[in-house]
């Protein structure tokens, strides 16, 4: 798959050859009609060097074709995608459904919501990550209420939050605020800062809804992301819009108790202890509860030493947890993951692949420390032994992944299913239900191929990644001058100039059409480039 993408993303790529006359006589610009899958030019009379495309940006380019490709499968183009579509499966199958399993069923469809926009994100297209937005928005000025009572709860509401939050902080669209305001008071400050009896433990049976109950990874995620927001905008200019009384010094010394106490209580649902100190507990079911936490204490160990410190999370004894009671040689060959440690529990494409990036994480983290010694000697200094280098175990965790996501695409391909994230009638696609399987697409194993490609959705994302150019174009464009639905937007003296290939890259990349037009001024050329209306660049 990764090959027939590249080399849809080389065809994207025009080679551009601008002759110029010879005789020098003045030429009138000649207006060109846009292709749909290319950018186009207008050619004169003498060929200039084609532009250098970086090999690494036009890779990064095919795999995010490829991962748009993968989520066409759940995407209409109008709102919402079509994670968890009931109008997929007959009337029999939903009669079949307890109570419990319908609830469950629809927390996960608006669990899929915040995915899909937090895909868009990662892979740059951001106004089909808007688009979802949008649809999710609406319910607001409808029965939102309604909605998360059927589709989902604390959880649901958090990865809302999460994509909301991360969308916002690459771009503060003001029209957003109402919609943060409502997650941030549902999704954050509704729920639990520490682990407890009274919001379920993960072990099968034990709490009812105990999936949605504990939130509190979700919960130290969404409070990264307050930090971040709150350093690049400031929290008053969000949360504190059309809210009076709202005290910005006092929510941010708020969320930081909740920090450092939800890190304080992240061991809770990893151990216990006794007077020879602290042990994994036994009997958890979902592999996610370890997968996320590996995660989790990697983003702290980089980024928040006093939060990690209070984490006190070493993840190589997870890691090795996981193996002891999750993991499955399936036929001899494939090496897979249950969603849960209970006996009669299937292997999981979803859960395969949390545990990939839990060992991805944990692999860039003995890299980390490589780089950083000094960081590496102040937990030493600290008393935290378990942050030491290992190159051997970096090597061994990276080919640990790399094996599973090996092994998940062969399984892909030689169980002849059309792609990772649909949900059919096989049962070896059971993914985060308990004990339930749906017959239904679901992208949950699509967002954790994704993060194993482009990051953990933990961590957030502060600039859009697409090309690996910066461009920086101050210029005011000018509407009057156009050519068809193509907007003026500037100048250049050489096709050769750095800034103008920059700019072409870009484009190609992102797929954004373009036209380049010529004209002789004074006997030089100046090359005019003109963007669609909806450009990016023209908000």
């Amino acid at each position: 798959m990764g090959n027939r993408f590249l080399l849809f993303n080389i065809s994207i790529v025009v080679i551009v050859s601008i002759l110029i006359s010879a005789c020098g006589a003045t030429q009138t610009p000649t207006a060109v009609t846009p292709s749909a899958s290319a950018p186009t030019v207008v050619p004169t009379a003498k060929p200039t060097p084609e532009p250098t495309i970086d090999p690494a940006v036009l890779a990064e380019a095919a795999l995010n074709e490829e991962l748009n490709g993968l989520m066409q499968v759940f995407d209409d183009g109008q709102g919402l995608v079509s994670s968890y579509d009931t109008t997929l499966i007959t009337q029999e199958q939903i009669d079949t459904l307890t109570p419990d399993q319908n609830k469950i069923l629809y927390s996960e469809k608006m669990i899929d919501q915040a995915y899909a926009v937090l895909t868009y994100i990662r892979i740059g297209k951001m106004q089909d990550a808007r688009r979802i937005i949008s649809a999710m928005q609406e319910m607001l000025n409808g029965d939102m209420a309604a909605y998360v009572g059927q589709f989902g709860g604390g959880r649901s509401i958090g990865w809302w939050n999460i994509a909301v939050q991360q969308y916002y902080l690459l771009d503060p669209d003001p029209d957003l605020i109402e919609l943060m305001q409502w997650v941030d008071y549902k999704g954050y400050w509704r729920q639990p800062d520490y682990y407890g009896d009274a919001f379920g433990r993960r072990i099968t049976g034990e709490q009812p809804d105990f999936w949605e109950n504990e939130t509190n990874i979700e919960t130290l995620v969404q409070t990264i992301y307050y930090l971040k927001l709150d350093e690049k905008y400031g929290l008053d200019t969000i949360y504190g819009v059309s809210t009076p009384d709202y005290n910005v010094d006092e929510q941010r010394r708020l969320i930081e108790e909740r920090f450092n106490a939800l890190a304080d209580n992240l061991k809770q649902v990893l151990y216990y202890g006794d007077d020879t100190g602290l042990h994994l507990i036994e009997g958890y079911t979902l592999v996610d509860t370890y997968t996320n936490a590996v995660i989790m204490a990697c983003l702290l160990e980089k980024n928040y030493p006093e939060q990690f410190k209070m984490a006190d999370v070493d993840f190589n004894g997870i890691l090795a947890q996981i193996e002891a009671n999750y993991a499955i040689f399936l036929d001899g060959k494939y090496h897979v993951y249950k969603a849960a440690n209970e006996s009669d529990i299937l292997p999981s494409f979803e859960a395969s692949l949390q545990v990939a990036n839990a060992y991805l994480a944990a692999a860039e983290t003995f890299d980390y420390r490589k780089a950083h010694p000094e960081q590496v000697q102040a937990y030493a200094d600290m008393g935290i032994s378990y942050t030491r280098v290992d190159d051997a175990k970096a090597i061994e965790y990276r080919q640990k992944a790399e094996t599973i996501l090996a092994d998940v695409w062969d399984i892909t391909t030689s169980w002849d299913y059309p792609s990772i994230p649909l949900l059919e009638k096989r049962n070896f696609l059971y993914t985060r239900f308990g004990p339930y399987v749906f017959d239904l697409p679901a992208m949950s194993s699509l967002a954790q191929y994704v993060q194993s490609k482009k990051g953990s959705f933990f961590e957030p994302l502060q600039q859009i990644v697409a090309p690996s150019i910066q461009v920086n174009v101050d210029v005011e464009p000018s509407p009057a001058k156009s050519l068809g639905a193509f907007n003026y937007y500037k100048s250049f003296g050489n096709m050769n100039d750095q800034e103008f290939l920059l700019l072409r890259q870009e484009l190609e990349i992102n797929g954004e059409p373009y036209l380049i037009e010529f004209e002789l001024i004074e006997n030089k050329v100046e090359y005019q480039l003109y963007l669609k209306s909806d450009n990016s660049r023209f908000r």
